[in-house]
C-alpha cells in the first residue's frame, strides 16, 4: 500500500473515532433525564472513603453497617447458611450475628445463646439464659458484645449482660418497651427506652445518666435511632422526639439539631439520622431531607423534598433512593442536587429494596431486598457488574472483619466472604 493511501486510511480512521464519540455520550445521558425541579450536582462526587472501622472490642448493631471495603469486580461466595430464628419478629430490626476469636455467637428469639466454630460451623455450644427476667410474653431486640461481655435487651424493658459461656453477671428491669438496638459509645451501654435515653456501666449495669423526652407521641413499631459524632450522641426517640447528648458531661446538648421540628406522622419508624465528617443530616417520612454543619451550628439544607421514596440508605455524602418506578437516585445531602439517577426496571424486582451499601477503592455496591448486588460507578451511577445471590426477602446485611453476614425474613443467617 502506498504511503498516500496509508495516509488517507488514517484519516478516515480518526474521523470515524471522533465521529462516534458524541453518539456514546448521547447513550449515556439518554439514561438520566433531569426534571424541571431537579439540579444536576456538577462539581463533586460521591465520596468512597470508609469513615468508621470495626473495632475489635465492640461490635453492636450500628458498627457493623459500613465497616468494609468491598472488591471491584470480585463475587461474594456463601460458606454457610444457619436457621437462627424460626421464630422471626418482622416488626423488629434484626437480631446480628457476632463473630469473634474464629467463633459466631448468636442470640434467637427464645433466648438461646449459640456459640459455633468458624472453621467447621459445628455447633459448640448451645444454652439457654437463664433469669427470672425472661417470661413467655418478652423476646430480646438486640444483641452487642464489648470486650469478652455480650449485651442484651429485651422487648419490654429487661438489660442483661452475660459472658462467653451465657452466664449472667446483672441484669436490670426498667418496664419499658424497647425496640431500638444497644449501642456501645466510649466503653458504655446506651439504650433507648420509649421517651428516656440511658447510659449503662456497662461492668456493673448501674446508671450513668439518665435524660427524659416525654411526648403523647404514638411509639413507633421499629424503634428509633441513634448516631455518634465524635462525643455527641444523636437520636430519634421511638416517641419522635430527637434529641443530643455530650457524653463528656453526660448532659443534654443545645445546638440547632435539638430544635428542629419535624413532620408529625402515625408511622416514623423509616426516619433516619446521618453523621458524615461535621455534618449531621435527617431524612423525615421518606420525603424530606435535612443538613446541619454541626461546626457552624447552621442549617445548610432545610427540609429539601425528596418526591416518592420507597426504599433509602445514607452513604457518606450521599443520600440513595430508590422509588416505585424502580429509579435509583443519588443526591448530594450537602445541597440536594443529583449526582445522578439509573433505571433498574430490567434488574430489581418490583417491590424490591435498598438493604444496605458498602464500597471500594473505586466503585460502590448496593444490596437489595431480592438478592441482587449491584456495583456502580460513583461518579455516573453507570452499572459495572451485578452479582444475583440465591437469597430472597433479605432484611440486613452487615459486615464484620473480612465476612459478609445477611439476614432474612425467614430467620435464616447467611455467611459469605469474598
Amino acid at each position: 500500500m502506498s504511503l498516500k493511501n496509508i495516509n488517507k486510511l488514517f484519516l478516515l480512521i480518526i474521523l470515524l473515532f471522533f465521529s462516534c464519540k458524541p453518539i456514546e455520550v448521547l447513550k449515556e445521558q439518554k439514561n438520566v433525564n433531569f426534571e424541571y425541579n431537579e439540579v444536576k450536582e456538577d462539581f463533586t462526587y460521591i465520596d468512597l472513603n470508609l469513615t468508621s472501622s470495626l473495632n475489635l472490642n465492640f461490635v453492636d448493631y450500628y458498627s457493623v453497617r459500613n465497616s468494609f471495603e468491598y472488591l471491584s469486580n470480585a463475587k461474594i461466595n456463601k460458606l454457610y447458611t444457619f436457621n437462627l430464628n424460626k421464630k422471626n419478629k418482622l416488626e423488629l430490626k434484626p437480631l446480628i450475628t457476632i463473630i469473634k476469636n474464629e467463633k459466631i455467637y448468636s442470640l434467637d428469639y427464645e433466648s438461646k445463646f449459640n456459640i459455633y466454630d468458624l472453621n467447621n460451623f459445628q455447633s459448640l455450644q448451645s444454652v439457654k439464659i437463664m433469669s427470672k427476667l425472661i417470661n413467655d410474653y418478652n423476646f430480646p431486640t438486640s444483641l452487642a458484645l464489648l470486650n469478652d461481655y455480650f449485651y442484651t435487651a429485651y422487648s419490654d424493658g429487661k438489660i442483661i449482660c452475660f459472658n462467653l459461656n451465657g452466664a449472667i453477671i446483672w441484669e436490670n428491669d426498667y418496664a419499658d418497651i424497647i425496640k431500638t438496638p444497644i449501642k456501645i459509645h466510649n466503653n458504655n451501654i446506651i439504650v433507648l427506652l420509649s421517651d428516656k435515653i440511658i447510659s449503662l456501666n456497662p461492668k456493673t449495669g448501674e446508671l450513668n445518666w439518665l435524660h427524659d423526652y416525654y411526648s403523647e407521641n404514638i411509639l413507633q413499631s421499629m424503634g428509633g435511632d441513634i448516631i455518634n459524632l465524635n462525643h455527641l450522641l444523636f437520636f430519634i426517640l421511638p416517641n419522635n422526639r430527637v434529641g443530643e447528648i455530650d457524653t463528656l458531661f453526660g448532659e443534654k446538648n443545645n445546638s440547632i439539631f435539638s430544635d428542629l421540628i419535624f413532620e408529625d406522622s402515625i408511622n416514623n419508624s423509616f426516619d433516619k439520622i446521618h453523621a458524615f465528617k461535621n455534618y449531621v443530616s435527617y431524612f423525615d417520612q421518606k420525603k424530606y431531607l435535612t443538613t446541619i454543619n454541626f461546626n457552624k451550628n447552621t442549617i445548610i439544607l432545610n427540609k429539601n423534598k425528596i418526591e416518592k421514596v420507597q426504599s433509602y440508605q445514607f452513604f457518606n455524602n450521599s443520600l440513595i433512593t430508590l422509588n416505585d418506578d424502580r429509579l435509583l437516585k443519588s443526591f448530594n445531602i450537602f445541597n440536594g442536587n443529583l449526582f445522578w439517577k439509573i433505571d433498574t426496571k430490567d434488574i430489581l424486582l418490583k417491590e424490591d429494596t435498598i438493604i444496605n451499601i458498602a464500597s471500594s477503592a473505586n466503585s460502590f455496591f448496593i444490596f437489595f431486598q431480592g438478592g441482587n448486588i449491584l456495583e456502580l460507578d460513583h461518579r455516573t451511577g453507570n452499572i459495572i457488574s451485578v452479582q444475583k445471590l440465591k437469597l430472597k426477602n433479605i432484611n440486613y446485611v452487615y459486615f464484620i472483619d473480612k465476612y459478609i453476614l445477611i439476614n432474612q425474613q425467614n430467620g435464616k443467617t447467611s455467611v459469605f466472604i469474598q
